[in-house]
């Protein structure tokens, strides 16, 4: 096509339903800030759930502002997404509070286990606790303790049937195990354990499941006297005629270091958002050198079928110390609480969404097609078209703004190209329709 060989004064305006990787582009989170947590916490786990049609947050237990032993705790709370409300829930009735562990939801249940105590003199012990809460009736029930106490474990859900607890610190050290939680049955089963404890066996890792492979990454290894960070993913295939066998495979990777991230599986792909770059222990110092530890506002992408992990940087709010992310629906996430800037135990709730995935299918006819792009408009192939528009940078920076006459969108300020770089077109016309597209 003759405007395609003019791409040097040019911008083609392409529709996509979702960014693609290949245009070395950001990943566009868009950012909201929810109703705080009544008080500061972190090292929480968290998880959703849907009673009578309304979707709740939950988080439980965790630790204070204090980010002392004393702060441990087993207050709950979740909120109303309908009215951005939260409430206390019955405390997590856990004997010793803990942190560290983690929740699931299966089956509409939550189930919150594993963790780690610490008494006044700093000394741990993991936990073998599992309860599972019924967001209906607001209620506990203790279940089957977990074989090997365990803390700072991988935690992911199997085709909505079974949890995998995959390695993990167990008192004394990092643990191979893959032990396996039945909800239906309240049983417990052993899958085929890591390889090796120096490659695979960590704490403060995190990862999902996607089809019948599970991959975590992240999280610290026991390297002689110290807690080291390592590069590595670590993928195991679930045999799905018998889950409890699992074929472990490594990988090497620049981005997959990090620490006591939360991750989740979107487009099939893994995301892991915020953590540290540095290993560090409940109140945010690092094991290394007894320094204070940064929080990270990047985001970790690993793509299988490309085999690689981008990661890009200022995508969200600075957090770390995370035990999971609640998963609203695809594309629908939520932080809450963590230790942002400073290591600061915070009340942020924070609702990532990616805006990229909304596209084409939203508008009313996908006869609305972008012809093309020069530095001063924009030509629609119906010239009938009328409205307004607007373009704006990935970070939200209005370019430049204008109306449509004939077809014709004319900037109220030129954009050259570098500027054009990964922008968001937004289109609304007088007929009522909506579009949104992506330029590069």
């Amino acid at each position: 096509m003759p405007f395609l060989r003019k791409m040097e004064s040019r911008l083609l305006i392409c529709l996509f339903f979702l960014l693609a990787s290949s245009l070395n582009a950001q990943e566009n989170w868009s950012v909201e800030n929810l109703s705080e947590l009544p008080e500061a916490l972190s090292n929480n786990p968290v998880s959703t759930a849907t009673i009578d049609g309304v979707t709740y947050l939950y988080t439980f237990g965790g630790i204070d502002e204090s980010k002392s032993w004393a702060g441990i705790h087993n207050r709950a709370y979740r909120m109303n997404m309908d009215n951005n409300t939260w409430e206390s829930i019955p405390d997590l009735p856990m004997e010793v509070p803990v942190i560290a562990g983690g929740a699931s939801s299966c089956a509409n249940d939550i189930y919150v286990l594993g963790g780690y105590e610490v008494n006044m003199f700093g000394q741990e012990v993991s936990s073998d606790q599992i309860f599972r809460y019924n967001p209906t009736l607001n209620f506990y029930e203790e279940r089957s303790n977990i074989p090997t106490a365990i803390d700072d474990h991988v935690q992911a859900v199997y085709k909505d049937s079974l949890i995998f607890v995959v390695t993990g610190w167990s008192n004394n050290g990092n643990v191979a195990n893959v032990q396996i939680y039945n909800p239906s049955s309240d049983t417990w089963s052993e899958g085929t354990p890591l390889p090796n404890l120096n490659d695979y066996a960590t704490f403060g890792s995190s990862g999902e499941i996607i089809g019948d492979t599970i991959y975590y990454a992240g999280g610290a290894s026991v390297l002689g006297f110290n807690f080291l960070l390592q590069p590595l993913l670590r993928k195991g295939y679930i045999h799905p005629e018998d889950p409890k066998q699992v074929d472990w495979f490594l990988e090497e990777h620049e981005h997959a270091l990090g620490y006591r991230m939360a991750s989740f599986a979107h487009k099939g792909k893994i995301y892991w958002v915020g953590g540290s770059d540095v290993a560090y222990n409940y109140d945010g110092i690092a094991y290394s050198d007894g320094s204070g530890v940064p929080a990270t506002s990047s985001i970790r992408v690993y793509d299988p079928e490309t085999g690689d992990i981008e990661r890009y940087e200022e995508q969200i709010p600075a957090g770390m110390d995370y035990r999971g992310i609640a998963v609203i629906e695809d594309g629908d996430y939520v932080l809450i609480g963590g230790m942002q800037e400073e290591q600061t135990v915070t009340n942020r709730v924070t609702r990532l969404k990616n805006d990229a995935f909304l596209g084409l299918e939203e508008t009313a006819s996908s006869s609305l097609l972008i012809k093309l792009v020069s530095a001063r408009g924009i030509y629609l192939q119906d010239k009938q078209y009328k409205g307004s528009f607007a373009i704006y940078d990935v970070q939200g920076k209005l370019l430049t703004e204008g109306n449509a006459v004939n077809g014709e969108l004319l900037f109220s300020s030129p954009i050259n190209k570098s500027t054009g770089t990964n922008a968001l077109l937004i289109l609304n016309l007088e007929d009522g329709r909506t579009g949104k597209f992506y330029a590069y």
